[in-house]
């Protein structure tokens, strides 16, 4: 015969009990919420939110230090400590969807400043050759692809480029 909760109780009264139907198909696990217990998990949450507020600080002079804070397990240790309902907390799928939007969010607002950049220097790139063209520039430039002095070129075919005879 075993015990539970200091009842003794028969393995055949064990095998009887039936959870209610609320809780059908849930994970469940024991609270404690003795005045020790409570008293852990306060100091649990103060030493989290002393750490996190350390790392905060830490981050102003090097942001790489926040790499090492899960903030979703450090919100629930905090929140596990309070006596805040846990319908207050959204489910992780919908956290995940807010996130995954956000990223898809910033990701298009990079694409926007890249496109918006590279039309810009489209723009700019415009008015230079034709300034280029206007000067002769591009001519020299071909002539000189093609094995051909520009005038006043002293390196192309038809000028010295040795310095003499």
């Amino acid at each position: 015969m075993g015990r539970i909760a200091n009842l003794p109780i028969s393995h055949s009264q064990r095998k009887s009990v039936i959870p209610p139907a609320s809780l059908a198909g849930k994970a469940v696990r024991p609270t404690f919420t003795g005045p020790l217990d409570v008293l852990r998990r306060s100091a649990e949450a103060r030493d989290t939110i002393q750490v996190v507020t350390t790392a905060m600080q830490m981050a102003q002079f090097d942001p790489g230090v926040m790499d090492n804070i899960d903030s979703d397990e450090a919100i629930k240790i905090v929140q596990g400590a309070g006596r805040s309902p846990q319908r207050i907390f959204r489910r992780r799928q919908e956290v995940d969807n807010l996130r995954d939007a956000r990223a898809k969010a910033s990701q298009a607002q990079a694409d926007m400043a890249a496109i918006a950049s590279a039309g810009k220097a489209a723009k700019d790139a415009v008015p230079a050759a034709v300034q280029a063209r206007d000067s002769g520039l591009l001519d020299g430039l071909q002539g000189m692809l093609q094995g051909q002095a520009g005038p006043g070129d002293p390196g192309g075919a038809s000028g010295s480029a040795g310095g003499g005879a």
